[in-house]
């Protein structure tokens, strides 16, 4: 896999950081996050990371919304 590849040419105490943001006809947004360490891989998404937060803020946890507008 290509992230086992990477994770080889991390040092133990560094990691790689890949961002990525893009958009169909500026009306579905998407954006992410991977991190790399020379043990781990995280996969992170915007609109989880977003809704997470405004939940924390509204404390409501069952708030919701559509955020790929």
């Amino acid at each position: 896999m290509f992230l086992d590849g990477l994770q080889e040419c991390v040092a133990d105490d560094d990691c790689i950081i890949l961002m990525e943001t893009g958009h169909e006809k500026l009306r579905h947004q998407v954006g992410g996050a991977t991190i790399i360490t020379s043990t781990e891989f995280c996969v992170l998404n915007l609109a989880t990371i977003v809704l997470k937060k405004a939940r924390e803020i509204l404390n409501n946890p069952e708030w919701n919304t559509q955020v790929d507008y």
